[in-house]
């Protein structure tokens, strides 16, 4: 299920840049695959959680049925971001401001990178990959502080509301963010967060 909500994201970077029915066909598609995948899997968590769990299997496994919804949320939110900018459409081009798709672009490279991490904590956890998460969750917060209050210049005569639709790309990464916390419990936060080089490079839009 994490594979098809990195692909959901990899999907809606692709049709903000190259509005094609084929793209948008695709994402529907594995959005009903993805719902059917969470209720499949919520319905085999309630079975597990229906016996007397020790201590430490009852919190993992609390763990997985907040990571099923998360990793569900991560397109759900997309797609009302897909749909708010595909009813601008004109003539196969959004009637946008253009820096509306060059930020959108990299904010979903941020929600991307979370949410690949996120994923990989709930198999295998690191604290170097708990790092990176909190120096990218730190990023996101940033940057769609930045994007909101330079949003003025965005608008457009089309009812695309900027300002509330970054939102939704802010609360996409807010789930990845998730994905990690429901691994550990209990850890210190880190107080100094600054993205590495090779952090910023992924983050890249030409990258």
């Amino acid at each position: 299920m994490g594979d098809m909500t990195l692909d959901s994201i990899a999907l809606l970077k692709k049709y903000i840049k190259d509005p094609r029915k084929e793209t948008y066909k695709k994402y529907i598609e594995l959005m009903t695959l993805i719902e059917i995948s969470r209720k499949s899997l919520s319905n085999y968590l309630v079975q597990i959680g229906a016996h007397d769990l020790p201590r430490n299997i009852s919190n993992q496994h609390m763990a997985m049925i907040l990571s099923v919804r998360s990793l569900e949320r991560v397109p759900i939110l997309g797609q009302r971001f897909l749909d708010a900018l595909r009813a601008t459409l004109k003539k196969g081009e959004f009637n946008v401001h253009p820096l509306i798709i060059k930020e959108s672009d990299y904010l979903l490279n941020i929600v991307n990178s979370i949410t690949k991490r996120g994923i990989k904590q709930l198999v295998r956890y690191s604290s170097k990959r708990k790092e990176e998460v909190r120096a990218l969750s730190d990023k996101l917060n940033r940057t769609v502080e930045e994007f909101s209050t330079n949003h003025v210049i965005r608008r457009t005569e089309c009812e695309f509301d900027y300002l509330a639709e970054i939102k939704l790309l802010e609360r996409m990464g807010h789930h990845g963010i998730r994905l990690q916390k429901y691994t550990r419990t209990g850890n210190k936060d880190i107080e100094v967060i600054v993205l590495d080089e090779k952090l910023e490079k992924e983050l890249s839009i030409d990258a």
